[in-house]
């Protein structure tokens, strides 16, 4: 799929080839066995690693879009992240109210009517509805804020942080599939998203190549762990 081209609300037609990835390099199978599918990852995020947890966005003008997956850090003893490219984490308290504070280039990751997570180590995660993102006001922060109300702070401290809710059916996100190869889908005011392949059933993974694939996204996938392979059935 060299030379794919994608394009995202009207952005000039952003490419990103496959060439000189080793995409095999992930499967303990056959590459050829496994199921596979196209999709289009959101902008922001930078280079989603091989093997990075993805889930689809279901809510807001972005639905059917797909974004890096997000562990909730209170699901498993220590925060389970090893790419924490799929968060924006706050550059203050949130403290409670409707609005949060990240660098202005994270805020790239996220548009008006997306379904976000709120949360921290330890914390309540809140799930909230983006009304609005103002980077006017601040030269290196954007503001962001929400149709719904923080009710307890989640601190810096503690790796505050927001992220995608891919599922929109509870407080944090589901994990739907794994990304075959890298996709840079660029960095801050410039970033176009991009084009890649994800896994979705029919592969056994080696896992210690995998980001983000704690055991709530096992459970999502409805996979396997047997030594340091992934079974997706």
């Amino acid at each position: 799929m060299a030379g794919s081209l994608v394009t995202h609300q009207g952005d000039t037609p952003y490419m990103f080839t496959q060439e000189g990835q080793d995409y095999k390099r992930l499967y303990r199978s056959k590459r050829e066995l496994a199921l596979t599918l196209e999709m289009s990852l959101i902008p922001g995020y930078g280079v989603v690693p091989q093997g990075a947890a993805l889930g689809k966005i279901v809510a807001g003008d972005r639905a059917g879009y797909w974004a890096p997956y997000s562990p909730n850090p209170n699901e498993s003893a220590g925060d389970p992240v090893s790419w924490d490219g799929a968060r924006a984490y706050l550059t203050e308290d949130s403290g409670t109210g409707q609005t949060v504070y990240v660098i202005l280039d994270d805020s790239y990751k996220f548009a008006v009517d997306d379904v976000i997570a709120v949360n921290s180590d330890g914390g309540t995660p809140y799930q909230l509805t983006i009304s609005a993102i103002d980077r006017t006001t601040y030269k290196n922060k954007a503001a962001i804020t929400f149709t719904g109300t923080i009710s307890v702070s989640h601190t810096t401290a503690n790796n505050a942080h927001i992220a995608i809710d891919t599922e929109n059916a509870n407080t944090y996100s589901k994990c739907q599939a794994i990304l075959e190869y890298a996709v840079d889908t660029g960095v801050g005011v410039n970033a176009k998203g991009g084009l890649g392949v994800r896994i979705v059933t029919n592969a056994i993974l080696f896992q210690g190549l995998l980001e983000n694939v704690d055991d709530a996204a096992v459970t999502d996938l409805g996979a396997t762990e047997d030594g340091q392979y992934l079974i997706l059935k």
